[in-house]
């Protein structure tokens, strides 16, 4: 038993200041963009139907403006999407400016193909051709006679991709989902667009947590 103590490395992979979170806001806060013709940062959130995206974007505005709020309408219940436009929200940092960085929000993933976002539409989306408002068809991708953006400009464009999945429900990334996924990745990844994972509802996954 003493060896296999010896083995374990009780000091922890990450320290994590006390102070780090305000840091870290701050940070947030005082960010500014530095590429040339680029006004905002452009966040793209996607993932399964239900996973949290609309909380997500919620509760970020939520913290960066110390106040509830409650831009993107989120749905728990009804286990489809509750969204159906492609939607950019800003936050504001005052009365008359914004945060130069925005959030869209896209219509969840489906296990069926004939159901959700199709992953046709994300991906053009990644490279700017969706406009604002575009109301998804899980039957078919947007076409010419859609509202399609020809000409996307650098604002346009998605600059990061964020994958928003369930912690507490093993089951909502099904093969067919995690097929999807792939697709887009792979997309983002030959257009140089930086990913990120968040993983929601983390309370209800651990039992411990959970009752306390």
């Amino acid at each position: 038993m003493k060896s296999f103590k010896s083995w374990l490395n009780p000091k922890p992979w990450r320290t994590i200041p006390s102070d780090d979170s305000d840091s870290c806001l701050d940070d947030i806060k005082k960010f500014q963009v530095n590429k040339e013709g680029v006004e905002h940062i452009r966040i793209m959130v996607y993932g399964p139907s239900g996973a949290g995206k609309s909380s997500f974007i919620n509760t970020v505005e939520t913290i960066i403006r110390e106040r509830i709020t409650c831009q993107a309408l989120p749905d728990t219940v009804s286990g489809s999407s509750f969204t159906k436009k492609y939607q950019t929200y800003t936050i504001k940092k005052d009365s008359s400016t914004v945060y130069p960085f925005v959030f869209v929000d896209v219509m969840g993933l489906d296990k069926d193909r004939k159901k959700g976002v199709c992953t046709e539409d994300v991906i053009l989306a990644l490279k700017g051709h969706l406009r604002d408002g575009y109301k998804f068809n899980p039957q078919s991708p947007i076409t010419s006679s859609d509202p399609y953006n020809s000409s996307p400009t650098l604002n346009d464009k998605t600059h990061i991709l964020v994958c928003v999945v369930s912690a507490n429900n093993p089951n909502i990334l099904t093969d067919e989902h995690i097929e999807k996924v792939r697709e887009i990745r792979l997309a983002a990844s030959d257009l140089g667009i930086p990913q990120i994972a968040i993983l929601t509802k983390i309370d209800e996954a651990c039992p411990e947590v959970h009752s306390n």
